[in-house]
């Protein structure tokens, strides 16, 4: 709806009523009236000059639909959704119970009215939608600006059924207004925009969607009870205390940029939690996951630590992963190549830790089965299993202390390099079974206290191959040990005290 005509002198004073058009009842596309929408009605358009060059466009709406805001014809355009604490504003007051909106335009030129309008319609979706725009001219494209403010009654039931928005060029704040209380009570928020950053805090929602580019997106102080889906291109993302729940696959975070980072503290989720970014790092702490955690980048270091996991994947290419004090029930996976892995105080079903070209470095590792694979780079760490570990590398060595979670389980420990030594030790009172020991051109040895080697038999006592048995003649031979290298020294201990 176009506003024809300017304003003279006097900037911010409220204009004469006979230049205000006539108040905006009718339905776009039908005749019916916005004030007979189930609900209650829209109160007239209130227009008010701000100051020279400023324009303000003001209704009252119902609380029982959704807010649509769309702009075009716009430099840029901004939206701010908060909770009316009761106060006034301009646009008439507090809400009363409905919905205040607020659409204000300035430009830089004194008959900004005519080159800008707005209207509200009822449209076929269910929506109050509100259209900001300007008219077509190539300087409105440079030069007009529009915020509009959407203020949502305090909830005294159900939330407010939600905000969708399509902007460009702005920034998006969604969220409790300072100084009020309590958080914004939303049952959705849809962000749809270009070169807009999005920041939604102290606010309890259903579900929330944003899609945007060039432009950082920051979550905080959230409780969702549906899905939380954040996109954006060449800007961070961050998440601080959020949690969606109360249960189920619904109760998922999904965080996706490229060029950027994307940092997650303090998150739980009753569903799966995918953060995924590309050439830049990915920062996790104090999260936890119903079912999958997954890290994703490239080019980029991923850290995390203090996590809780169904299940949890975590790769990039060519930087650096470290993970400390990780609580997975299932799969751990920790994938890169060209850089190393630095695992510390992890708890997991079964471990899988693969690069390339760059050392594994796995210190209090308490898994069942461990699987350690890298390329020309030593494999370090402390590693207590119960079923399987596998450690491979080459032109690199091996060296660390192993343990065995359950004496009676069946256990399988298999290490292979070459051009390297080989040099861990094992429980002496644990470990029941054979051993096979095999290298060339250096000395397999596998050795422990007295005690140990009366229950010693090795079949062959070859200088550089030993393979025999560890145990008394009633004992149950459970574990299999076995090591290769070339070139290089195997040495096998036997010492500590048993499993208990």
């Amino acid at each position: 709806m176009d506003k024809d005509g300017g304003f003279g002198p006097g900037g911010g004073a409220e204009a004469e009523p006979a230049d205000l058009p006539p108040p905006y009842t009718a339905v776009a596309g039908g005749d019916a009236a916005l004030d007979e929408a189930p609900g209650g009605g829209v109160s007239e358009l209130d227009v008010v000059q701000l100051e020279s060059g400023e324009v303000q466009y003001s209704w009252r709406l119902p609380a029982d639909r959704p807010v649509l805001v769309r702009t075009n014809g716009i430099a840029g355009s901004s939206l701010v959704v908060e909770q009316d604490a009761g106060g006034g504003g301009g646009g008439g007051g507090g809400s009363d119970g409905g919905v205040v909106v607020r659409a204000e335009f300035s430009g830089g030129f004194r008959d900004v009215r005519s080159r800008c309008g707005a209207t509200v319609e009822l449209n076929a979706g269910g929506e109050y939608e509100v259209h900001a725009y300007g008219t077509r001219s190539l300087w409105n494209v440079f030069a007009l600006r529009c915020t509009i403010t959407v203020r949502l009654p305090p909830a005294a039931g159900a939330p407010h059924p939600g905000v969708r928005a399509t902007l460009n060029n702005g920034q998006v704040r969604v969220g409790g207004a300072t100084g009020s209380a309590g958080s914004l009570q939303i049952d959705a928020v849809d962000v749809q925009a270009v070169n807009t950053s999005v920041s939604l805090a102290r606010a309890t929602v259903g579900r929330v969607a944003v899609r945007t580019t060039n432009a950082v997106v920051d979550v905080a102080n959230v409780a969702a009870r549906g899905p939380v889906d954040l996109e954006t291109h060449n800007g961070d993302i961050t998440l601080h205390e959020v949690h969606v729940g109360p249960g189920g696959d619904a109760g998922s975070v999904d965080a996706r940029t490229d060029n950027a980072r994307i940092e997650c503290r303090a998150v739980s989720a009753s569903g799966a939690v995918r953060l995924a970014t590309k050439n830049a790092r990915i920062e996790c702490s104090a999260v936890h996951a119903g079912a999958l955690l997954q890290l994703a980048t490239n080019n980029g270091r991923v850290v995390c630590h203090g996590v809780d996991a169904a299940e949890m994947r975590a790769t990039s290419k060519n930087a650096r992963i470290e993970c400390r004090d990780l609580r997975v029930s299932s799969a751990l996976h920790v994938t890169t190549s060209n850089s190393a892995i630095k695992c510390r105080d992890v708890r997991a079903d079964e471990a899988f830790l693969t690069t390339t070209n760059a050392g594994i470095q796995s210190d209090t590792m308490d898994v069942d089965a461990l699987r350690l694979s890298t390329t020309n780079s030593a494999v370090e760490g402390t590693w207590r299993v119960r079923d399987l570990l596998d450690i491979r590398t080459t032109n690199s060595r091996i060296q660390g202390e192993i343990d065995l979670k359950d004496r009676a389980a069946p256990a399988n420990i298999s290490l292979a390099t070459d051009n390297a030594q080989i040099r861990v030790s094992l429980p002496a009172g644990a470990f029941r079974g054979r051993f096979d020991l095999e290298t060339t051109s250096a000395k397999a040895t596998i050795d422990g206290d007295p005690a140990v080697k009366l229950l010693t038999a090795c079949a062959s006592s070859a200088r550089s191959h030993k393979f025999g048995t560890v145990g008394d003649e009633g004992d149950e031979l459970r574990h299999n040990l076995r090591a290769r290298t070339t070139h290089s020294a195997i040495t096998v201990k036997l010492c500590g005290s048993p499993i208990v």
